[in-house]
């Protein structure tokens, strides 16, 4: 799985969920960015959108990958990663969504040709980019992924995947430098692979009935980090599915490759509450 683009069986959840939580209700300025990023000797604009708290300051900020498809087409992950960023937003973050799917052309969303790789690669150029403005804390910056960003993250946190962060801000002549591995990662439902070196703590958050990442993909985290030092926190929701954070997920059952998506209030609200503490264990930040 680690090598390859993401196929159609790899969550769309666009296609499968008629309902979407509605944003939180909190203050913040919400901003259309373009973030430069480079792919092989090109040069790309991954679309992106920024949420800043209220008042001012310099935040902890997180980065946002979204599901397969991206959000920039709108629909029900546009959705889901709004609802997302507001609640980051309220826990005093400045929120980054990114999109690997939509600079890279039409078939990038019909026949998976971005990878985890791709979009890891994808985070840490969102990362520079986001370290270059004064209202964030540079050395606060964490990263969440759901479905296919959640196997990028597994990209992100692996420090043996040196390619990735080797990047530059403000065009194809600026200087390439290293990138220093994110503080914090949170990985929802992915499809883990090993890791040769993890550097990052992690969390990840899963469901047992998942027929599409399926949960016994995380089997070996434990061991892999075992030496490092790190924290690695692992929860598998018993009755959850795919998608179990996506309110109207399940409506219409099986989706068209036949996986099964089920949205879970419960294990939503416990993600939520794991989410925050993780996040605030590493990047700090609370209600300003």
């Amino acid at each position: 799985m680690r090598n390859l683009a993401l196929p159609l069986a790899l969550l769309i959840i666009c296609s499968c969920a008629s309902k979407a939580p509605a944003p939180t209700a909190v203050s913040m300025k919400s901003t259309s960015v373009a973030i430069p990023a480079r792919e092989l000797s090109e040069t790309l604009e991954l679309p992106g959108i920024l949420h800043q708290p209220p008042g001012d300051g310099r935040y902890p900020a997180v980065v946002m990958l979204s599901g397969y498809g991206g959000w920039a087409g709108g629909g029900a992950n546009a959705d889901h990663q709004r609802f997302w960023a507001g609640k980051l937003v309220q826990w005093g973050y400045v929120v980054l969504q990114v999109d690997s799917f939509l600079p890279r052309g039409p078939r990038a969303r019909d026949a998976g040709q971005v990878s985890s790789q791709m979009t890891a690669r994808d985070a840490y150029a969102a990362k520079a980019w986001l370290s270059t403005l004064g209202f964030v804390n540079p050395d606060a910056v964490a990263v969440i992924g759901w479905s296919h960003g959640g196997i990028a993250v597994m990209d992100i946190v692996d420090s043996a995947g040196v390619l990735q962060r080797e990047v530059s801000v403000g065009g194809p002549d600026s200087p390439v430098r290293r990138m220093e591995p994110f503080k914090a990662a949170v990985a929802f439902y992915p499809y883990a692979h090993s890791l040769s070196a993890p550097d990052t703590p992690l969390l990840v958050l899963t469901g047992a009935r998942d027929d599409t990442c399926p949960a016994s993909s995380t089997a070996g985290l434990e061991s892999d980090y075992a030496g490092t030092g790190l924290e690695m926190a692992l929860t598998i929701y018993p009755d959850a599915y795919h998608a179990f954070d996506v309110e109207g997920a399940g409506v219409r059952g099986i989706n068209i490759n036949r996986h099964h998506l089920q949205y879970d209030p419960d294990a939503t609200v416990d993600a939520l509450q794991r989410t925050r503490a993780f996040l605030g264990k590493y990047i700090g930040a609370a209600n300003r």
